[in-house]
């Protein structure tokens, strides 16, 4: 059988806050990061991107074809990143590699 804890003790990372009835323990900076991090894998800087890897400069939960980009290849000279569009391969736009996109979509 768990232990039940009432009282909020501190750990190393944070307060953990154990509810009595369960005595489940739930670590509010843990939690926080899970967010943290779901949110960062939608949101990633575009050259953290493998070449060939679609991507959306805005959220979108569902693209159109227009709106998805494959990134391409860097080029030394302009220090940008080429990236076409998904339905029009002549359709380019050369980006820095900081600007931030999104890669979690249905496609």
């Amino acid at each position: 059988m768990p232990k039940k804890f009432t009282k909020r003790e501190q750990s190393g990372r944070g307060f953990f806050s154990y509810t009595e009835k369960y005595g489940i323990a739930l670590d509010n900076s843990i939690m926080n990061s899970d967010a943290t991090n779901r949110r960062e894998e939608r949101e990633m800087t575009l050259k953290e991107l493998k070449k060939g890897e679609f991507f959306t400069r805005k959220p979108v939960a569902e693209p159109t074809e227009h709106q998805v980009f494959i990134r391409g290849a860097y080029d030394r000279e302009t220090k940008k990143y080429e990236c076409s569009r998904f339905d029009d391969v002549n359709d380019t736009i050369w980006l820095k590699g900081s600007t931030t996109v999104h890669t979690e979509f249905v496609f």
